[in-house]
């Protein structure tokens, strides 16, 4: 025979004598009853809730894992395509990498500023230093640009302006290099030679400003002009673009006006 229960099994208090029927109570009180009713319905309710978590998850899990396997059947198929398609794809992989690690990003060049080529360099900016670097100078150029097109806005004149001397273009020029050297094969063969390129570095090194205007030189001539009578040993001296194709223009017109006078 089981023994009768002889404290509440809910409070813990005492027992009082069973009813006339005779069956044996579990509760001191119908308040204890309910209390433990109350219990026992709690803990129906957060073991169906557990149950409801668990099943969210692994229902969340099936489409996390659903999802990362599309991802990299696109990412196989993005490398097997190769080109642009196979790099955007890599840098985008890349990118999610190191988003996630949260301490960097990646250099944005390509995609915020339509420039073509994807920059894998690391940053706590939205580009890296190089790329912040080229964007300065970028920016500069075309505030010089503007202040160019400024300087040069000519407001609209109402009296007819004066008459310009026509320039002259110089017949030495990048362009018309062919031709000096079919005509002058002596002398072509002089600035040619690692002689010339010599003499020139020494003058630069010694003088580095032009005589004429005082800029920085970055070409060196003759003092006095080879088809004028020069040499090529020298004199030499230092002289900026601008003065060095005003010069040559010169020394052109006289070595013409020579020419033209032997003819005669």
């Amino acid at each position: 025979m089981p023994k009768r229960p002889t404290s509440c099994a809910y409070c813990g208090g005492p027992l009082p004598p069973p009813a006339l029927t005779g069956r044996p109570r579990s509760f001191c009180s119908a308040q204890c009853r309910r209390a433990n009713e109350m219990v026992v319905v709690s803990r129906r309710r957060e073991e169906m809730e557990r149950r409801e978590a668990e099943r969210r998850e692994a229902e969340w899990k099936t489409k996390e894992k659903a999802r990362e396997d599309k991802a990299e059947r696109e990412y196989q198929r993005a490398i097997k395509a190769g080109g642009d398609v196979a790099a955007e794809a890599k840098w985008q992989r890349l990118y999610d990498q190191v988003s996630d690690e949260g301490r960097y990003d990646l250099c944005q060049w390509a995609l915020e500023s339509g420039h073509p080529g994807a920059c894998s360099n690391r940053t706590v900016e939205v580009f890296c230093a190089k790329h912040n670097r080229e964007l300065e100078r970028d920016i500069e150029r075309r505030r010089r640009a503007k202040a160019r097109e400024d300087e040069h806005a000519v407001p609209k004149r109402t009296t007819p302006s004066p008459s310009r001397a026509r320039r002259i273009s110089t017949k030495h020029s990048a362009s018309n290099w062919p031709a000096y050297k079919a005509r002058h094969p002596g002398r072509a063969r002089f600035y040619a030679s690692s002689t010339w390129r010599s003499m020139r570095d020494r003058q630069l090194r010694g003088h580095p400003t032009c005589v004429v205007c005082g800029d920085k030189a970055s070409h060196v001539d003759h003092v006095l002009a080879i088809a004028n009578g020069g040499t090529t040993d020298g004199p030499l001296q230092s002289m900026c673009r601008r003065c060095h194709l005003q010069k040559t223009v010169k020394d052109s017109h006289q070595a013409a006006k020579l020419a033209a006078a032997r003819r005669r």
